[in-house]
């Protein structure tokens, strides 16, 4: 037996007996609405032919044998109704609609992650390709050699490393010396020529004092090859700081 709500139209399914032979007064769970329904005639007839799997129905207020019985309200509170009252529980199709919002958020927590997922993929992919791709990329597109340095990265417009020379100071013969060994990288799959390497001696306000130039020998370095060299510098000033180094051509 079908009910369904003049209010909200929420259909309920229930067993003739809930209803009884002279009718019930029903109530809505989902909007409280009351409404009076009859017994069908062949109310047996539909009970063979439709088991109700979707709710059940309490029943309160007075029997047949005109005794009062005890209903249990929408919240699952029992409680005594004088009046000749049914309450409809929730059913099936509540339950039916709980999964479907289910699975609409879990639909929906998904394609988030999936978008979360993919575009932190494509981050690491375009990391990747700009680290392997560095060099080609900074000798199409010089201004991107401060993004590498800012993250100690290797790369070079020219395709050459200068990589940071080591000093001390030594005695030969009893005359100081301040003794400097480099090394010159080639990033390129390509042989490149070296050019001249200026070394600068600085003072504590980091002021150049002197400089002086070194051709690293051989002035040739090979694919992916380095190039070791050496240089020295006589007597070095006695207020000498600190030694810079870069690439410079012979005109300078």
């Amino acid at each position: 037996m079908i009910l369904t709500c003049p209010d909200c139209n929420t259909r309920y399914l229930t067993t003739p007996e809930a209803i009884g032979e002279n009718g019930r007064t029903v109530r809505c769970s989902k909007c409280s609405n009351t409404w009076f329904v009859a017994a069908e005639p062949d109310a047996l007839a539909l009970e063979e032919q439709m088991k109700p799997e979707l709710i059940e129905m309490s029943t309160s207020g007075r029997r047949g044998d005109g005794k009062k019985s005890k209903g249990v309200d929408a919240e699952g509170r029992r409680q005594d109704d004088q009046s000749d009252e049914t309450f409809v529980e929730k059913g099936a199709h509540v339950s039916f609609r709980d999964n479907v919002d289910k699975k609409r958020r879990n639909r929906r927590l998904f394609g988030v992650a999936m978008i979360w997922v993919t575009t932190l993929g494509l981050l690491i992919l375009a990391a990747l390709l700009a680290f392997f791709f560095r060099q080609p990329i900074v000798e199409k597109f010089p201004q991107t050699s401060a993004i590498y340095e800012a993250f100690s990265v290797k790369a070079s417009v020219t395709g050459l490393i200068l990589e940071a020379p080591q000093h001390e100071y030594v005695r030969v013969e009893g005359e100081p010396r301040l003794v400097v060994n480099g090394t010159v990288q080639n990033l390129t799959k390509k042989n490149k020529d070296i050019p001249l390497v200026k070394l600068s001696i600085l003072n504590r306000n980091d002021e150049e004092i002197t400089h002086w130039f070194v051709q690293p020998t051989p002035p040739k370095v090979g694919p992916r090859g380095k190039v070791v060299f050496a240089a020295e510098y006589p007597n070095p000033p006695v207020d000498a700081a600190s030694l810079t180094y870069k690439f410079t051509d012979e005109g300078e």
